[in-house]
């Protein structure tokens, strides 16, 4: 940041905004890393598509806030994008456990007995 006075004011009437993204972002950015790590890119994708839906609707509605507007929208895209994700997050788990469990009679013992 700069020193000059001129920016002061501006710099103060942001700072509220800068210094909130963490505490509004810290469920989409904590999501991130449990798709990314359990590889559902493919969701993680359409649900950032929907949040960035989200985002645009939001904006359009704050359109008359101006540089305050445009800061909402996008803590609104953040918590969209956490919510979002937290939501699909319990069918995932479900799907990848329920694809861990064998199915009865396609173990090793099944196969070799048959013979």
């Amino acid at each position: 940041m700069t020193a000059s006075a001129t920016s002061a004011p501006w710099r103060n009437r942001i700072s509220g905004w800068w210094r909130s993204r963490p505490c509004f972002g810290v469920f989409a950015f904590a999501y991130d890393g449990v798709f990314i790590g359990a590889t559902w890119a493919r969701d993680m994708r359409n649900l950032m598509l929907l949040s960035f839906v989200i985002y645009l609707a939001a904006w359009y509605l704050l359109l008359l806030f101006g540089n305050a507007g445009l800061w909402g929208a996008l803590l609104v895209h953040y918590v969209a994008r956490g919510g979002l994700q937290a939501l699909r997050y319990p069918a995932l788990l479900r799907m990848m456990i329920a694809s861990m469990i064998p199915k009865v009679g396609t173990g090793f013992w099944t196969r070799s007995c048959s013979n």
